[in-house]
Formats: C-alpha cells, structure tokens, sequence
C-alpha cells in the first residue's frame, strides 16, 4: 500500500497485512469506514527486530451526515406554538441514518431581519 494512495475496501483494507518499510509519517488518505489497528515497529542495522511493536486501534466513522425537514415550515405564524420535522441521511448514498441524534437551536431574531445568526 503507497503512502497516501487511495484506498478502497477492494484495494487490501481487508484482514491483516505483511510488513512492509515505511518511513515517518507514515499517510493514508480515502479510508472506507471501518475498524483499523495500526503498527509500527523498528528494526536496527543487525537485523534485530523489535519484539513489541507500537500498536493503536480505532473505529473510523467516515460518513457524511446530511439533516433536512421533512415537513412544511411556513414564512409566518398567525399561533404561538411551532412544529418542525427533520431527519438525517447518509450524503453519499441517500440512505436514512434512524439512529441519528440531533441538536436543535432556536433564535429570537430583531424584526425585520431576513438572515439566519448563523449565516
């Protein structure tokens, strides 16, 4: 695997690899999500191999989270009571994230302002 290669689930990120000479820092970029362990370890001019290598695991959560409503928010209310449906997805593939959790913020906005705090 090349140093800052692509990677692909079909391109060897699957089961336990060789060893292979690597030089520090060592990059990898596109990885799919999933569970990893990394290790390094060193090995001196008379071949002596270290018998414990450094060694971290870690689960990469690389999907791209989309939020959007899912139901009508009108320009004015004539109530003072207000209801907003929202959901998420996965942005890549569309597919709905059920187990989404969410954060919510409301702003009281001076009137006459037409933009969002956040914008």
């Amino acid at each position: 695997v090349t140093p800052g290669a692509t990677l692909t689930p079909n391109a060897g990120w699957s089961g336990l690899h060789e060893w292979e000479a690597c030089e520090s820092p060592r990059v990898y970029v596109h990885m799919p999500s999933g569970p990893y362990e990394f290790a390094v370890r060193a090995t001196d001019g008379a071949g002596n191999v270290d018998p414990a290598p450094a060694a971290h695991q870690w689960v990469l959560n690389a999907v791209a989270l989309n939020t959007t409503f899912t139901s009508a928010i009108p320009e004015q209310l004539t109530t003072s009571a207000f209801q907003v449906a929202f959901a998420a997805s996965d942005s890549v593939t569309g597919a709905a994230l059920p187990a989404a959790a969410f954060e919510c913020q409301l702003a009281v906005l001076p009137a006459g302002a037409g933009e969002a705090p956040w914008e």
